[in-house]
């Protein structure tokens, strides 16, 4: 029975993977831990991948041959591996709140990377940090981390902040897959690529992140947007009476109420839209053809403009 949560695939000696129901058991299993490169042991006695456990039974698996502190690589944190070298996508997520910190809305963004590569060393003050994934946009580093049994320790964590790598740990064990349902690798990848695609958005963590110091989160000030807005709303209407104070000084008046007046009385100026007019250093200017019907029309009926009309 396969049991993902096990350790049920290691290296052999030519660095192919192989299952656990594949070798011979015990210490002549012949094979290296893909984590800490020591030997292992395989516990396969009379199971293969079609027996049915006991209840408590534990299913087949690799063992380190000596006392060690790894806990070794299940298959699912290395198809995730696999498939983010290959793809060389992975979904971000970032939420929303405003300065009452209430989420407003979570965005997503599926990034693809110029350049990925596996378990590389990063020395920094002597000590050397091994990420699952290095990966490169735009010329920025990322390190990726994927966590299925465990995660990232705390040592190796306070030395990913202190040396300020920006780092996310995308966490591959939620309560809403059964990973065990898909039996074969082939299935796993492509449930595992469905999953760094599109859905592990809200299901990682950020180790560090250089712009946020944390999980990224937007805070969207709706008071600041108001004011905005209103500085907006200010502009146009401050724009639409410099207008009117430009047609004022081509007709003459004195006064834009009494345009206002002449507009309502003749509705002769419906054709004026923003096209006719043109800014100069924060001031509105008629064009010339505007201008010129303008200019006309103030012939016709510029000495009907007395009391009586205004």
């Amino acid at each position: 029975m396969i049991d993902h949560t096990c350790i049920q695939y290691a290296y052999d000696e030519k660095n192919n993977r192989v299952s656990v129901f594949d070798v011979p058991y015990g210490k002549n299993a012949r094979c290296f831990c893909g984590v800490c490169r020591e030997p292992l042991g395989a516990k396969n006695k009379g199971k293969t991948r079609e027996t049915v456990l006991r209840p408590n039974q534990k299913s087949a698996h690799f063992y380190h041959l000596k006392e060690s502190n790894c806990s070794g690589e299940t298959i699912i944190h290395i198809l995730a591996k696999e498939v983010f070298l290959e793809t060389k996508k992975l979904l971000f997520g970032i939420e929303r709140r405003n300065q009452r910190n209430e989420l407003l809305d979570f965005e997503e963004n599926l990034v693809e990377f110029d350049s990925v590569v596996l378990e590389k060393k990063i020395k920094y003050e002597g000590i050397y940090i091994q990420p699952d994934a290095i990966a490169i946009a735009r010329g920025k580093r990322l390190l990726v981390e994927f966590a299925y049994s465990h995660e990232v320790g705390y040592e190796k964590e306070e030395r990913i902040i202190e040396a300020e790598l920006n780092c996310i740990e995308i966490h591959l064990k939620v309560n809403w897959i059964d990973w065990n349902e898909y039996k074969t690798e082939e299935q796993l990848k492509k449930r595992i690529t469905t999953f760094l695609h599109e859905e592990c958005g809200m299901h990682q963590h950020w180790i560090f992140n250089q712009k946020y110091k944390g999980r990224p989160i937007k805070i969207i000030d709706t008071s600041k947007l108001e004011m905005e807005l209103a500085k907006i709303e200010n502009e146009l209407a401050s724009l639409e009476i410099k207008k009117r104070t430009a047609i004022c000084e081509v007709l003459g008046l004195k006064h834009r109420e009494y345009l206002t007046r002449i507009l309502r009385f003749e509705n002769r100026f419906d054709f004026l839209d923003d096209k006719h007019f043109f800014l100069k250093n924060g001031k509105v200017f008629i064009k010339d053809e505007t201008i010129e019907e303008l200019m006309a029309f103030k012939g016709v009926f510029g000495e009907a403009w007395d009391e009586s009309i205004l």
